[in-house]
């Protein structure tokens, strides 16, 4: 993960906190041509799950994991209103 992403990741970790409505929806992405692109979405999507509970602390039931494979390989995060 890149020092900006690390970055992005303890920022939205501080900002579920200050909202006990909602939850954060992590988005795991595959390009559609990376093998077995639904399974590698999945795993990123849980990887970046595990860190914001292991690492940030935010409770598991804040969080929300989803995944597609598409046109690019990404994670977002997507602060969600329950």
């Amino acid at each position: 993960m890149t020092p900006a992403a690390e970055k992005t990741l303890a920022r939205a970790a501080t900002e579920i906190s200050s909202y006990p409505l909602e939850t954060l929806e992590v988005v795991g992405r595959a390009a559609a041509d990376e093998p077995d692109a639904a399974a590698l979405a999945d795993r990123r999507a849980k990887m970046i799950a595990g860190l914001l509970i292991n690492l940030y602390q935010v409770p598991p039931k804040k969080i929300k994991l989803s995944s597609a494979a598409g046109e690019c390989a990404t994670v977002d995060l997507v602060l969600a209103r329950n």
